[in-house]
């Protein structure tokens, strides 16, 4: 058929027109089909990773975060004790001064 003759045949159930050769493009759907399926797979099993190296590093900011108020609160407990210990330091330091003063007149 020359390219510059118009076609006015009518087209069968699959939309093709006598004398037409669309083997080629039935050849390619399925393989289209095939690599948007593949795609779209690999887009969902990216997503679900991305996912969930989001809900680890939230966990792992949860217990550092636990980590460091508990390690706070056993600096705060330190401090607290060497406060008492400095102080019954004092009283034990004082009460020898005034135990040894007091024994000799």
């Amino acid at each position: 058929m020359n390219p510059y003759i118009l076609d006015y045949s009518e087209p069968d159930d699959l939309g093709r027109r006598p004398g037409h050769n669309n083997r080629r493009k039935r050849r390619n759907q399925p393989i289209g089909l095939i690599f948007i399926v593949l795609n779209g797979l690999l887009y969902c099993i990216a997503l679900v990773y991305l996912l969930r190296q989001h809900t680890e590093i939230k966990q792992i900011r949860q217990d550092y975060n636990d980590q460091v108020i508990q390690y706070d609160s056993l600096l705060a407990a330190k401090l607290e004790t060497e406060q008492q210990l400095a102080a019954l330091h004092r009283q034990i330091a004082l009460t020898k001064r005034a135990g040894l003063s007091g024994s000799y007149p």
